[in-house]
This record gives C-alpha cells, structure tokens and sequence, in this order.
C-alpha cells in the first residue's frame, strides 16, 4: 500500500499509517471441498506498539514474526485459519497448502485440532438405510428421514445424502 506514493511521500505515509492503522483483516476464498459456493480463510493483525513501530520504520516483513506471537491478542495467520478449515473438512488439502506460507505453522494448528477432538476416521454402515457413513473430524452423522444415525456436523449430512442420490 505504501509503495503506491511517490518515493519522496513513503515516509510521511509510513508514520501517518504507524499512528492511524489499527486492525487488519484480509480474506482469501477457497472453493469448498463438496464443490458448492467458497469459504473465507481470515488473517487478522490487531496494530500493537511494536507493529506501530515496524510500520514507522517501514520494517514490514518483521510483521509476521509478531503476528506468530500475537495469539494472545486475538490475532491469527493465514495458516491457522486454512489448517482449521481443512480439519474441520470444509477445503482439501492441496488449496489449503497452496496458500500456506509456513507449512509448520499449518500442520501444527492441523494436529491440534485433531488431537482436540479424538480425530478419527471409522466407516460405518447406517442400519436403516444400508449405506456406508464415515464418521470423520468430529461429525457423526446427523439423523435422517427413517433413518437410525444420531445428530451431527453439516458435512456429514451432505456426505449422507450424496450417497443415497
């Protein structure tokens, strides 16, 4: 943004911006991974003192490094925000990863979650309906119209129906 200014105006705008800017959030949409509409990955930078000063300074590519720290503060990366939607089964893995900067970052936030709720992945055959469910990332498949599955995540209703098409 500040490399849109004439040369001789950058460090004029570098400390205009360092005292007015407060938040940033950028979106990046990802198609979802049943292939119907997109879903936002979010990276949010609340401007804390020391970002203040790195914008002054024009010392931009620090930011990043802050913003790892900068969790307590309600802040999250591009990665987190792609490794949860990939957990939680909304994109597939290889757009995920194509927009990741730090694969260790991604994989980290990945087996966090997974540990979090048990991760597992378990085919199971619905007693009513016959058809296979896989009960997958925290969903059990919902209950259908006659059939026995107890309640669950939105993808696991899609996967349900997908299957009985």
């Amino acid at each position: 943004m500040i490399g849109v200014f004439p040369t001789e105006e950058q460090d004029a705008v570098q400390k205009q911006l360092s005292r007015v800017l407060r938040a940033v959030v950028s979106q990046r949409l990802l198609k979802r991974i049943e292939g119907t509409g997109r879903v936002p990955a979010v990276e949010i930078m609340f401007v804390t003192q020391a970002i203040s000063n790195l914008v002054r300074k024009g010392e931009l590519e620090q930011i990043y490094s802050l913003m790892q720290t900068g969790n307590s503060e309600g802040m999250l990366l591009l990665e987190q925000s792609l490794a949860s939607l990939f957990a939680y089964g909304l994109v597939n893995e290889a757009e995920a990863l194509s927009l990741v900067r730090d694969t260790s970052i991604f994989q980290a936030r990945v087996l966090q979650i997974q540990e979090s709720c048990k991760f597992k992945k378990r085919v199971e055959t619905c007693s009513r309906c016959r058809w296979d469910l896989v009960r997958d990332r925290c969903f059990v498949i919902p209950r259908q119209s006659g059939c026995n599955q107890v309640t669950g995540g939105a993808n696991a209703v899609r996967l349900h129906r997908s299957k009985r098409r």
